[in-house]
C-alpha cells in the first residue's frame, strides 16, 4: 500500500490504487483497461511496481482486522474503499454460490454508522436468496435429470451470512474449511440449547478492540433467558457490562428482574440474560479477547441457576 497512488474521485473522496506487479520496465502490450497508465496510454511504472488497480473489496482485509482489532487494520480497510466503483451502501441483489462472502464491506459501513439501513436490507436479500432457491427446487421436481460436483452446493436454501454479521457480530468464514470467528453466540438458556430462543432477536450494533454493543429484544408473550456467551468458542471474557445505560458488574442481576448475569466474579466468558415478555435490552459489554481456551462445550454447565 505504500507504493499506492491516490486518484482523486471527486472534491471529498480518493481511490488508492495498489501495483499488482513488480518487475522491469517494458512495453506492456495489452489490455490495460482499469490500469492507471501514461498519457500515451502504455501501462505506468513506477520504481518496478505496475498494474496500479483499486482493491476490489475482496473480504481478506476485513477478517485481518476482525482477528487483530488494530486501528491500523481497521483504517486499512477504509483506506481501500474504491469511491469510483465499489459503493458499500448497496446490497448486491445476487445469491453467492461457492465462497458465500460478500457485503462484509456493506457491513463495515453499518458499524461505522454509515449505512443504517443494512440489516433490513440484507435480511430481505437473504430472504429473496432463499425464495429463489426453493422456487428452483419447486420447478425442477424432485428427480434431477442431471447431477454434478455443484448440483447441492448451487441449490443449498441455507444463507448464514446476515444472521452472522447482524446476531453474533461476525463474518462470514473464510471458504475452504475457515472456522466462525464471533464476538458472541447465543444459547437458550431454558431449553439448553444453542440458538436465540424462540420469540428473541439480537442485533450486535458496534464491534470495537474494547467491546461491542448488542441489542436484545423478546417479541414473544412469555418470558425469556438468552446465554450470551463470549466468542464463538467461550474464547474471550466480558470485562464491564453496561445494561440500558446503567453500569453493572458481570455478576449482578441474581435476582428475578430482568437482568444480565453470570453468577462469578468481575470477569466471565457468558452472561445470563433475562429479557421479560415484550421487553428489550442494550448491552455494552467489554472483551478480553483470546483469553480462554476454545471449546464446543455449553456455557450453562458452569453457570450458577
Amino acid at each position: 500500500m505504500e507504493n499506492g497512488i491516490e486518484v482523486a474521485e471527486d472534491d471529498v473522496h480518493s481511490t488508492l490504487y495498489i501495483p499488482h506487479k513488480y518487475g522491469g520496465e517494458g512495453d506492456y502490450h495489452y489490455d490495460a483497461s482499469g490500469v492507471l497508465t501514461e498519457d500515451d496510454g502504455e501501462v505506468l511504472w513506477r520504481d518496478g511496481w505496475y498494474e496500479f488497480q483499486p482493491h476490489t473489496d475482496d473480504p481478506y482485509a476485513v477478517h485481518l482486522w476482525y482477528m487483530s482489532m488494530r486501528d491500523e487494520d481497521r483504517n486499512r480497510v477504509r483506506r481501500l474503499r474504491d469511491w469510483g466503483e465499489q459503493d458499500w451502501r448497496r446490497i448486491d441483489p445476487r445469491a453467492k454460490t461457492k465462497h458465500g462472502d460478500g457485503h462484509e464491506y456493506a457491513w463495515v459501513a453499518y458499524l461505522d454508522g454509515e449505512f443504517p439501513d443494512y440489516p433490513d436490507r440484507i435480511l430481505d436479500a437473504t430472504r429473496e436468496h432463499v425464495d429463489e432457491r426453493l422456487r428452483l427446487f419447486d420447478a425442477e421436481g424432485n428427480e434431477p435429470t442431471t447431477v454434478d460436483e455443484d448440483y447441492l452446493r448451487d441449490r443449498n436454501p441455507a444463507f448464514h451470512k446476515a444472521l452472522l454479521q447482524l446476531t453474533m457480530g461476525a463474518p462470514q468464514p473464510v471458504y475452504y474449511g475457515g472456522l466462525v470467528m464471533a464476538q458472541v453466540r447465543h444459547f437458550d438458556a431454558r431449553r439448553e440449547r444453542p440458538g436465540l430462543p424462540s420469540g428473541v432477536a439480537a442485533l450486535v450494533e458496534s464491534v470495537t478492540s474494547d467491546g461491542l454493543e448488542l441489542t436484545l429484544v423478546n417479541t414473544g408473550a412469555r418470558r425469556e433467558e438468552v446465554v450470551v456467551q463470549a466468542g464463538a468458542y467461550g474464547e474471550h471474557r466480558f470485562t464491564a457490562v453496561e445494561t440500558d445505560g446503567a453500569e453493572r458488574g458481570v455478576d449482578d442481576g441474581a435476582d428475578d428482574s430482568d437482568s444480565a448475569s453470570d453468577g462469578e466474579d468481575n470477569s466471565a466468558d457468558a452472561l445470563r440474560v433475562r429479557l421479560p415478555a415484550g421487553s428489550r435490552m442494550s448491552i455494552r459489554a467489554g472483551l478480553d479477547r483470546f483469553v480462554d481456551d476454545p471449546s464446543y462445550d455449553h456455557p450453562w454447565s458452569e453457570m450458577e441457576p
